[in-house]
């Protein structure tokens, strides 16, 4: 399992390999009850996209974050796609994980006492073969949201999780070859930016899986804080995932560091 300092104090991380215990103890009624709706009508992952309906007054998912999620699927390889269609892997995004799980809130899972951040204040999280994606933020001393993230942040979330998801079934991340191509990468970055991008310098297997995640997402379209960076800075492990997975770039210059 990811580390705690990890998964608490960087929102760019998001994978963890088991049910987290509010949702063992306490799945919501609105999960029980009013489980999410299709978000699209295909085959395979496509149509394990799901959509919470909102509690607590909070704005419905919107449409333009529907159609990144959408998006992101259908952009996948088409190696990826078919694993992931076979697989039991789904999507569900939330306009926060309180929707889908409001117990969450009673239960205390969510500590507002610390810097770090909690649960329904990152943008995501991984359950096994779970994926949820949270449309927006919630804020500290309430049961109000922030503002939703951009499209272009959603999918990479998405595109971030598949990876991910497909990489505990072919463990692309561990490959002799990709380790030789990151650690290349992590010797050549610049040291003022390895503060920034500590989470992909780590020793252990979350670095390389991180940084394959997020380039993998960039490579398809998803941008966040990181995207450009690791395109730049990153590029044999840049190319080593557009070789192994016979993908082209889309949306970023692919640009060596000079």
């Amino acid at each position: 399992m990811i580390a705690n300092k990890l998964i608490f104090s960087k929102a760019v991380c998001l994978a963890v390999v088991s049910i987290s215990p509010f949702c063992l103890s306490s799945c919501s009624q609105n999960e029980v009850a009013t489980p999410p709706k299709p978000a699209h009508p295909a085959v395979g992952l496509a149509s394990r996209i799901f959509v919470t309906e909102p509690l607590m007054g909070h704005p419905p998912v919107s449409e333009a974050s529907r159609t990144a999620i959408a998006q992101a699927v259908e952009t996948l390889p088409s190696q990826m796609r078919k694993k992931l269609d076979a697989s039991q892997a789904r999507i569900t995004i939330s306009p926060n994980l309180i929707d889908r799980w409001p117990d969450a809130i009673k239960n205390n899972d969510l500590p507002e006492d610390t810097p770090a951040l909690n649960l329904a204040e990152l943008p995501g999280r991984i359950y096994g073969q779970d994926m949820n994606i949270y449309e927006r933020p919630k804020l500290r001393k309430t049961t109000e949201l922030g503002a939703a993230r951009p499209p272009q942040f959603i999918k990479l979330q998405a595109l971030n999780m598949c990876f991910q998801v497909f990489d505990d079934m072919e463990t692309i991340s561990k490959s002799p070859q990709l380790r030789a191509a990151h650690d290349r990468d992590k010797m050549a970055l610049p040291p003022e930016l390895r503060d920034k991008l500590w989470t992909f310098c780590k020793q252990d297997d979350w670095g390389p899986r991180e940084t394959c995640a997020e380039t993998f997402a960039a490579l398809l379209g998803g941008k966040d804080q990181y995207s450009d960076d690791l395109m730049r800075y990153f590029p044999n492990t840049r190319d080593y995932l557009e070789q192994r997975l016979s993908i082209s770039p889309v949306g970023h210059s692919q640009n060596q560091t000079q």
